[in-house]
């Protein structure tokens, strides 16, 4: 009864050791093709052999089981059929896309003081900035989420009389709030953001080193949030065509309130500095000055930089900058859903220079670490530019004496 019982374990499960299905040889138990000793198929990235030794088949049976799959055909007629189908090509390509991107290394990393050795050596050509209100605070214009900055200053001088904006002060710069509250607005908010004097600000050390970088020929783009005009100020001699205000500006009444749409020259630009195809674009160094990257669309931008470019963050606060409205798990805002003029339609996704772009931050994704060479700093902007003029290289480079007259 053992033997009997030994022998009836060790059988073929389809046709019981008898050789024979119905009429034909057994798939499991014979070579019909004579491919017993390849352990693939050349042309359907499937295993012929591994899954049924694993089942405790003897050695040398064949058997057609597609690994991509995960499916025993059973005859090679039918695993013929089988890896000319849809669904296994189409597991084929995920499969192969998964390897490659197991196979693809991070990009190399950065320090500070390489990313200097390469922008004093002239290794960047085409260089997109995006500033933010830390930028403009060595200018003595607050910024907003800092403390006493803006929103505190907001929470100050308007919470008692609309207790809303103790929680939510960007609601004050918004056109919801400006028509509603009509003549308040006029009358008053506006006299009141005149007052903090941002028409006697002058340009910053990071203000100078944007114009610095287009007298180089290096200069592509700079995209602002700020509304003071500072990197068109005359001292700077910087042509109106290197810069995007998206945000508007105080000097000539275009503020973008929040609810309002975005300058169309913002996305004009967008489509020329990143092409709808990435590997159209030439930009190869992005840099983030003083941005926390909380606002719509402009929060995007980061994430529209080719494969391959250099990113650069450089911000007072890093961690505020990990994470934003459409971060995943992170309580949404009130203007997460429209954004400025509804670009932010789907959730997580703005459509800019026609595609679909991430609205979350993508500093840490492991993604991003493949695909951008990144340098993440902690401190402030103006500080950082000094050091970048400062360093051997820039010295060598016979910089510094750039650096004297323009910063």
């Amino acid at each position: 009864v053992n033997g009997a019982l030994s022998a009836m374990s060790s059988a073929c499960p389809v046709c019981d050791g008898s050789g024979l299905l119905l009429t034909d040889s057994c798939p499991l138990c014979c070579d019909q093709d004579g491919d017993a000793d390849d352990s693939t198929s050349s042309n359907s990235s499937c295993s012929i052999g591994g899954s049924h030794e694993a089942a405790g088949l003897a050695p040398g049976s064949v058997n057609h089981w597609c690994d991509v799959c995960g499916l025993d055909l059973q005859s090679s007629a039918a695993m013929a059929e089988h890896v000319q189908g849809r669904r296994h090509l189409k597991h084929v390509a995920g499969s192969t896309a998964t390897k490659r991107l197991q196979r693809t290394q991070e990009q190399p990393t950065l320090t500070e003081e390489s990313f200097f050795a390469k922008l004093a050596g002239g290794a960047f050509k085409h260089i997109v900035v995006l500033t933010g209100a830390g930028v403009s605070t060595a200018a003595g214009i607050p910024d907003f989420r800092s403390p006493g900055g803006m929103f505190h200053q907001i929470r100050c001088t308007w919470g008692s009389r609309f207790p809303q904006l103790l929680h939510s002060p960007e609601m004050l710069l918004s056109r919801h709030f400006a028509r509603s509250q009509g003549q308040i607005y006029e009358n008053e908010v506006q006299p009141w953001l005149r007052s903090l004097k941002w028409n006697s600000a002058e340009p910053t050390a990071v203000h100078k080193f944007c114009a610095w970088l287009q007298r180089q020929g290096w200069l592509q783009r700079v995209y602002t949030q700020n509304v003071d005009g500072l990197h068109l100020h005359a001292d700077l001699d910087l042509p109106d065509d290197f810069v995007v205000e998206v945000h508007g500006a105080l000097r000539n009444d275009s503020v973008v309130l929040y609810g309002d749409d975005i300058p169309r020259r913002f996305n004009t630009c967008c489509r020329q500095d990143f092409p709808k195809q990435p590997s159209e674009s030439g930009v190869d160094l992005l840099m983030v000055f003083g941005s926390s990257l909380q606002v719509a669309p402009f929060c995007a931008l980061p994430n529209m930089a080719p494969r391959g470019c250099t990113r650069v963050l450089v911000n007072m606060d890093l961690w505020a900058c990990m994470v934003n409205d459409w971060s995943p798990c992170h309580r949404a805002g009130p203007y997460a859903d429209c954004a400025f003029g509804g670009l932010a339609q789907t959730p997580g996704l703005a459509r800019l220079a026609g595609r679909d772009v991430q609205l979350r931050p993508l500093w840490r994704d492991l993604t991003a670490k493949k695909r951008w060479p990144q340098l993440l700093v902690e401190g402030d902007c103006d500080a950082f530019v000094h050091r970048f003029f400062n360093s051997p290289t820039a010295a060598a480079s016979n910089l510094s004496h750039s650096h004297e007259q323009s910063v």
